[in-house]
């Protein structure tokens, strides 16, 4: 197997863990930005 490559069991790893690194830093940048905060939120998940 290449080691520049993943297979779609580790890109699905991947992708499950990136909301619960995004998520806890959402409370502190609601606190600076306010309600713009919910659309970068939006933009985000996309």
């Amino acid at each position: 197997m290449d080691s520049n490559k993943i297979s779609w069991k580790q890109g699905l790893v991947i992708a499950l863990g990136v909301p619960m690194l995004i998520l806890p830093n959402i409370g502190y940048f609601a606190g600076y930005v306010g309600v713009f905060s919910i659309i970068v939120w939006i933009l985000s998940i996309g």
